[in-house]
């Protein structure tokens, strides 16, 4: 509720990020779940779909265990 919303803002600074969020920080207890099992798809570029697909076209992907 508001109250979670504003000791969040409080206590991590949001205002400045995009979305007014961290996911990061304490800005994931915002969310109930992610869908897709990636997180970062949260603030805007999915790695693990950008990992796999620069694998996909042949690109070698650090700490990928295939390459």
């Amino acid at each position: 509720g508001r109250a979670a919303a504003a000791a969040y803002v409080a206590a991590d600074s949001p205002l400045d990020r995009a979305g007014s969020y961290r996911f990061e920080s304490r800005g994931s207890g915002l969310f109930e779940k992610v869908e897709g099992g990636d997180p970062t798809a949260i603030t805007g570029l999915p790695l693990a779909a950008l990992a796999r697909m620069l694998g996909e076209a042949g690109a070698e992907v650090p700490g990928d265990p295939e390459t």
